[in-house]
This record gives structure tokens, sequence and C-alpha cells, in this order.
């Protein structure tokens, strides 16, 4: 793992030398912070989360990947008296430009994790979802081509988990 930056214990000061540790090993009841070495944000030149490769666990990025799509509203922005709104939408909306497949922003997080586990050893993820959560990972996972396991209760509806199950599209208006 690159040395991008480093998690300091909130609670008493030490830097974690673990990046990634979920909690202080000297025993604090106290979150971990991340210090950045770059303080200001370059942007990658890649699509979706990735753009934000600097500021991420992993050493180059996962593609294809999707993202929130942002975009100025003229007819909700008319309705509340506004002379600027910009919406920004996290799903699936193709004609728009937002690709996430499975249309939940849990994606985003799915495809830096399951970058990381593969930079690091390629690690079997095993993940409890009662649905959502657990959606965005079959896809990912096959992108880096590693299993991951998914515990999901029976009532959960798991067929929505095997990846063949694609949003319809949404029909917006700006």
């Amino acid at each position: 793992m690159t040395a991008r930056y480093r998690l300091r214990c909130v609670g008493g000061g030490e830097v974690v030398p673990d990046t990634t540790a979920l909690s202080c090993p000297n025993g604090h009841d106290s979150l971990l912070r991340t210090e950045y070495r770059t303080r200001s944000l370059r942007l990658a030149p890649c699509t979706g989360i990735f753009r934000y490769l600097c500021w991420l666990p992993v050493n180059s990025p996962l593609l294809p990947s999707g993202g929130a799509v942002t975009y100025r509203s003229t007819g909700l922005a008319r309705e509340l008296g506004l002379s600027r709104l910009y919406i920004s939408f996290s799903g699936y909306w193709p004609e728009q430009g937002a690709v996430l497949a499975t249309g939940s922003f849990k994606e985003l997080e799915a495809l830096a994790t399951m970058q990381r586990l593969a930079e690091s050893g390629g690690k079997i993820p095993v993940i409890a979802s009662a649905g959502n959560t657990g959606g965005p990972l079959p896809g990912s996972r096959r992108s880096t081509t590693g299993p991951v396991v998914i515990v999901v209760p029976e009532t959960a509806g798991l067929p929505a988990l095997d990846g063949s199950a694609r949003p319809r599209s949404l029909r917006c208006g700006r």
C-alpha cells in the first residue's frame, strides 16, 4: 500500500502503523482519523469514484467504474424559486451518464474496497447483507477476478444479489 495517508488515533494522538486498522491498537475507545500526505485534491484522469484516486486507499483504479452525475436543474430550481440549483444523482440513469449498475451509491464503496483487497493479496471478503449492501459486490469482485462471500437472510431476496438484475432506466426531468 502506498504511503499517501496514515491513520491517527484521535484519543491518544498516536499514528496507527496498520492502515487497515479499524480501531486503535493501544485500546483507546476512539475514532481513527485519516491524514493525507497531499492536502489538496488532485483529480485523476478517470471516471467515477476513481477520479479521487489520490484520496482512496488503492494504488490504481478498478475500471470501468461509475459515479454520481451532477447537473444544473432548471425545472425544480424554478419551482423552488432558486436561480442556481445543482442536483447530484447516484444511481442508474445511462442517458445522463450515471451508470452505477446496481442503482445504489453503495457501489462506490464496493469498487474501492474490492480493488484494495486485490492489491493487498486477494483476501476473500465475507459480507453480511440484507439486500442492497451486498448487491454491488459480485460485479465489482468479478472485475478483480476473486470470489466474494455474501451472507444473506433467506427472506432478503437473494436473486437480486446475483448481478443479473439491472434497474430499469429512470425518467427524471431536469
